[in-house]
């Protein structure tokens, strides 16, 4: 018969295990959320606008690029490196 009470060992490594998928858990939930918002951040809604207003404003044309391709491609590869 197993001894179960506190001193065993057999708890304490009960109780380490359940901290350790805990953790788990909490990184997984913290991975979708983060693949959530690099979605939203990129839907096609938000490309139109970056496209049609911000990338052809006279501020990002003068100060970063004209070139709308290579930055599109440059925002692309921020969000995914934020993931």
């Amino acid at each position: 018969m197993s001894n179960l009470n506190a001193n065993s060992g057999f708890v304490s490594n009960m109780a380490s295990r359940g901290n350790k998928v805990s953790i788990l858990a909490f990184e997984v939930a913290n991975t979708v959320v983060k693949g959530s918002n690099l979605m939203q951040s990129l839907s096609e809604e938000i490309i139109q606008i970056l496209k049609k207003e911000v990338l052809h404003s006279e501020g990002v044309q003068l100060l970063v690029s004209m070139d709308t391709k290579g930055l599109l491609h440059t925002a692309a590869s921020n969000k995914r490196e934020e993931l």
